[in-house]
């Protein structure tokens, strides 16, 4: 790695850095992504010149970025310019959640898997308080998660074919009965 403004000395907590892409770690700890789409990152080196759009921890473990790490692997390149930054894994949770929802938006499935993520690290609260989820994050909501992020519910939250209220209802029902009504979507 080379340092592209400054070498990070020790306990210094961000570095901006050129790097091979074969030493960093694609390790989808911070990603939760569905579907991956690495081709809404293609004209965004044009859009924010001089920003890294890939953000890695002190182990260079991608936090954020993870689809451009893919289009960069598509498109055969050897280095990319990324920001080290050591953070706590729910803050780095938060920073991939915020910085995509702000960049290219979130689909429900890609919410409630930050979700399933975050919540063993930080209580509701925190997460309701720096997180904008646009629904109710309650113990509800929670319990429910796992059954939600499988198949069926999975691949129709991400294509915006199923809201919360709704998933969540059928979620109440019989599993023959959610099958089949969600079958039909």
């Amino acid at each position: 790695a080379t340092a592209c403004f400054r070498v990070r000395a020790p306990g210094e907590t961000m570095a901006e850095l050129t790097l091979t892409l074969a030493k960093i770690d694609p390790d989808d700890r911070y990603s939760f992504t569905f579907p991956h789409l690495p081709e809404r990152y293609a004209g965004c080196e044009d859009k924010f010149p001089g920003l890294p759009l890939l953000v890695v921890d002190g182990e260079r473990r991608v936090i954020c970025g993870h689809d451009f790490f893919l289009l960069c692997r598509q498109r055969g390149r050897a280095r990319v310019r990324a920001l080290q930054i050591d953070l706590e894994p729910a803050e780095a949770l938060l920073l991939n959640y915020n910085v995509l929802d702000r960049l290219f938006g979130l689909n429900l499935c890609e919410k409630l898997l930050f979700l399933k993520k975050i919540l063993p690290l930080w209580p509701m609260e925190n997460i309701r308080r720096r997180a904008e989820l646009n629904f109710t994050l309650d113990d509800r909501l929670r319990k429910s998660l796992e059954l939600l992020l499988a198949e069926p519910f999975r691949t129709c939250l991400a294509a915006g074919r199923l809201g919360l209220k709704a998933a969540l209802k059928a979620a109440d029902m019989p599993e023959k009965v959610r099958v089949q009504a969600i079958g039909l979507l």
